[in-house]
């Protein structure tokens, strides 16, 4: 077994390796977090009985603290020398999030982040839903839920934006739609359609003058929307047999043909039988026509595995750090590459 195959089968399905992102599954957990309504992910969290304003939302979630650049010094001798580098410090308790930084680098305040929903929330297009922060406060991210359903008879879809930022300059600010299927709770955040629908900005320069003038991304909801509702479409009358379906699940798991019965391309197979498992009427929301033996369902029963079901190592699945953990990867990791791999698999079929 060669590193190539081991990082191939960390990257698919983060079950082995100390370089999986799962390796340490507490790395990924949420620290803190608010949520209004029905359970939006897990019932981690401060619920909030009333939709939010920014301050109410900001508190609840715990993410009234900053972070500040600070330049590093090196002592070679008793004297010392300025690096030009920048690490960020969290300041309610000096936790270091990133070193070595260049002094072009500008972080985006967790307040600041906020006032990007305050127009939409304040004219009553949008809702404060749920918001938190992962890795200890290295990743925050925002989501409302906008005005109105979609979705096929008898299986109804949610409309939200998320803005995602690090503090720790391992990611750009990140600004896109999502959907919600609610029969599953299984959340979409694929990009579609080409980038002009999601945002990402570095942190250079003024990005806060940035982030507002992506409030045009607002005015695209309704093509982003269309689009995801036209694909559902498609993939609901796209039928399948069972061996287009299992074929379709070993092209999104990555099965090797070439060495199959390998430890790693064995695993990948379980994988491959647990997700089938979950398209013939194990999966929540598998029974309804739209998904009965249909792409939709097949699609879906990959989500809800990412989602819901995929093991972590060493952990118990229902445990409180396990559905952080498959929650962190749904949205910042390796889950959420599969994900987007899987639909774009699934449209294939149609």
């Amino acid at each position: 077994m060669n590193q190539n195959m081991i990082n191939d089968f960390i990257d698919q399905t983060g079950r082995a390796g100390d370089a999986a992102e799962y390796a340490d599954p507490r790395r990924s957990q949420v620290e803190t977090m608010f949520y209004t309504g029905a359970d939006p992910w897990h019932r981690i969290g401060t619920k909030l009985d009333n939709p939010a304003t920014a301050e109410e939302a900001i508190s609840a979630a715990g993410l009234d603290w900053e972070v500040e650049p600070v330049p590093t010094f090196i002592w070679p001798d008793s004297t010392s020398i300025a690096t030009g580098d920048y690490a960020i410090v969290r300041r309610d308790n000096n936790a270091v999030f990133a070193s070595g930084l260049s002094s072009r680098y500008h972080p985006l305040q967790n307040r600041d982040a906020f006032k990007f929903f305050d127009a939409v929330v304040g004219a009553g297009e949008a809702i404060y839903h749920t918001a938190g922060s992962l890795k200890g406060g290295r990743i925050i991210w925002i989501l409302a839920k906008m005005n109105g359903d979609l979705g096929l008879e008898g299986d109804a879809a949610e409309k939200y934006i998320m803005l995602s930022n690090s503090h720790d300059g391992t990611r750009a600010v990140d600004m896109r739609f999502c959907v919600k299927r609610v029969v599953c709770m299984n959340t979409f955040k694929m990009a579609m359609g080409g980038s002009e629908l999601n945002t990402r900005l570095r942190h250079t320069g003024n990005v806060m003058n940035r982030v507002n003038q992506t409030r045009d991304l607002l005015g695209l909801s309704d093509a982003y929307f269309a689009n995801f509702m036209r694909g559902m479409e498609k993939l609901a009358d796209t039928k399948l047999t069972s061996m287009d379906a299992y074929r379709y699940f070993e092209r999104v798991i990555a099965i090797d043909d070439k060495n199959p019965d390998s430890e790693i391309g064995q695993r990948k197979k379980n994988i491959v039988e647990e997700i089938v498992n979950l398209y013939h009427g194990e999966g929540r929301g598998s029974e309804l026509v739209t998904a009965r033996g249909t792409a939709w369902g097949a699609f879906n029963a990959v989500s809800q595995y990412l989602e819901h079901d995929r093991p972590i190592r060493g952990l118990e699945a229902g445990s409180t750090v396990a559905v952080d953990s498959r929650l962190s990867s749904s949205f910042f990791g390796s889950g959420a590459r599969i994900e987007a791999k899987a639909w774009n698999q699934a449209l294939a079929l149609a």
